[in-house]
């Protein structure tokens, strides 16, 4: 994407390039805030060690929430604008 050869325009635009696609914008912030959020969770927590290795903590259900929430959304916003 630095050097140019990733185009970028558009990428939030539906097919017909006419406006944001609000289901995308849902994606392209759901995930990495589950992401970030788990990370710091799990850099917080006691991890235990199970036959000499260490065990990542479970997802939290709340993000698991957002995750689910966020993919219906982007697939249901696709579903819909499909003609």
């Amino acid at each position: 994407m630095l050097r140019g050869d990733i185009r970028t325009s558009g990428f939030l635009s539906g097919r017909n390039m006419t406006g944001v696609a609000p289901e995308r914008v849902v994606a392209m912030v759901a995930f990495p805030f589950v992401l970030l959020t788990y990370t710091m969770t799990a850099l917080h927590a006691d991890l235990s060690v199970v036959n000499g290795r260490p065990i990542m903590p479970d997802v939290p259900e709340y993000l698991l929430t957002i995750l689910t929430g966020g993919n219906g959304l982007y697939l249901a916003g696709k579903i819909s604008r499909r003609t």
